[in-house]
């Protein structure tokens, strides 16, 4: 799958969950947002832990690309945001935790 995104096309992917994503350390397959992809929400009561996770954002306007009102833990993740998107990077009414090798990036399209 190297090479290969996980491509978000619309709506909103809810986590309600305890969940756990693990990237591959070999393979760089990025989680690819569209401006119709509303966002990944993190519900109350789920405790979310993403390491090693690559994420392309292009949030459109009144939209973030995460909504957390859980608990998140972001361990060596890459969050990459296009140039002029509208919308926001995240929106959090729960905790997050952030280690010191998540970066956020722009990218130009």
């Amino acid at each position: 799958m190297s090479g290969d995104s996980i491509c978000l096309q619309s709506g909103k992917l809810i986590i309600d969950k305890d969940l756990t994503i693990i990237g591959h350390p070999q393979y760089d397959i990025p989680i690819d947002g569209t401006p119709n992809a509303q966002s990944i929400e993190i519900a109350n009561g789920a405790h979310v832990i993403m390491h090693g996770v690559h994420f392309i954002v292009n949030p459109s306007v009144g939209m973030n690309a995460f909504e957390n009102f859980g608990d998140l833990m972001l361990k060596d993740v890459v969050i990459e945001y296009l140039a002029g998107s509208s919308g926001g990077i995240f929106a959090n009414e729960g905790t997050v935790v952030m280690d010191p090798e998540v970066e956020i990036v722009e990218v130009q399209e």
